[in-house]
C-alpha cells in the first residue's frame, strides 16, 4: 500500500538501484504492479524515489501487465526491448 511502504520503496532503490549502477545498468525504472491506482499515488511515489538512482518510476495494473506480455507473444517479431522502455519511461500509470 503507498503511503506505509515508502520507506522500504526508497531503501529498495538505493540499495538494489546502486547494486545495478555498478554493474553498469545505465536506465532503472520502479515499477509497481496492483490492481488501480490514483494520481496521488504517482506523485507521491514520484517525489519520495527522488534522491534515488531511479530514472522513472510506473505504476502498472495488473491487467496492463498482462496485454504487454500477451502483445509482446503474439508480436513477438515486432517485440523490442527499446519499445518497451519507451513506453515505461516518464513517471506514469499504465492502466489499459
Amino acid at each position: 500500500m503507498l503511503g506505509t511502504e515508502d520507506r522500504k520503496f526508497l531503501e529498495y532503490a538505493r540499495v538494489q538501484g546502486a547494486g545495478l549502477k555498478r554493474q553498469g545498468f545505465d536506465n532503472l525504472y520502479f515499477v509497481v504492479v496492483a490492481p488501480s491506482f490514483k494520481e496521488s499515488d504517482l506523485k507521491k511515489l514520484t517525489e519520495y524515489l527522488s534522491d534515488s538512482p531511479i530514472r522513472s518510476v510506473d505504476l502498472i495494473t495488473a491487467t496492463a501487465l498482462m496485454r504487454l506480455v500477451e502483445e509482446s507473444i503474439r508480436e513477438r517479431s515486432k517485440f523490442s526491448l527499446s519499445d518497451l522502455a519507451q513506453q515505461l519511461f516518464g513517471n506514469k500509470i499504465i492502466a489499459v
